[in-house]
C-alpha cells in the first residue's frame, strides 16, 4: 500500500505531500524498508537529486548496513560521480571497519 501511495505522491503530488506520507510510513513500518522503497521510486523516476539526498540521510541513519553503502556507491558510479564515490567509499570502509572491530 505504501509503495503505491509513494508512487502517486511522487508523480502527482508535491514534495510536501510525499514527505508527509513518508513520515507516516516510517511510524508504521520498518524504517530501513521504507527508505529503500522511496529510494527505488526516486531512482526509477529519474529524481537523482532527491535520491542522492536520501542516500546521504540513509548513510547517517543506517551506516552500519553494508547494503546502504554498496547501493549508494553503485548509484554514484552510475551518475559518473567518481570523486564523490571515492569519498563515500572511504567513509564506508572506516565506519564498517569500526563496526567489525566492536563485534
Amino acid at each position: 500500500m505504501w509503495v503505491a501511495w509513494f508512487n502517486l505522491e511522487n508523480l502527482y503530488g508535491s514534495a510536501d505531500s510525499l514527505a508527509r506520507v513518508f513520515e507516516n510510513a516510517l511510524e508504521k513500518c520498518e524504517p530501513l524498508e521504507v527508505y529503500k522503497k522511496l529510494l527505488t521510486i526516486y531512482e526509477n523516476s529519474g529524481k537523482t537529486e532527491q535520491a542522492s539526498k536520501l542516500y546521504q540521510t540513509m548513510t547517517r541513519k543506517f551506516g552500519n548496513h553494508q547494503w546502504v553503502w554498496s547501493r549508494y556507491l553503485t548509484f554514484l558510479m552510475q551518475q559518473k560521480r567518481c570523486d564523490q564515490a571515492r569519498n563515500v567509499l572511504q567513509r564506508a570502509l572506516k565506519l564498517l571497519k569500526n563496526k567489525q572491530d566492536r563485534e
